[in-house]
C-alpha cells in the first residue's frame, strides 16, 4: 500500500514537473 502511494505521488510530481517545464518554455521569447 505505501509503495502504490509512493508511486502515485511520484507521477503526481512528473506532471506538474512537465507542466511547469511546458509553460516555462512556451513563456520564452521566439527568436
Amino acid at each position: 500500500m505505501e509503495q502504490a502511494h509512493t508511486q502515485l505521488i511520484a507521477q503526481l510530481n512528473e506532471r506538474i514537473l512537465a507542466a511547469d517545464n511546458t509553460r516555462f518554455i512556451l513563456s520564452l521569447p521566439k527568436r
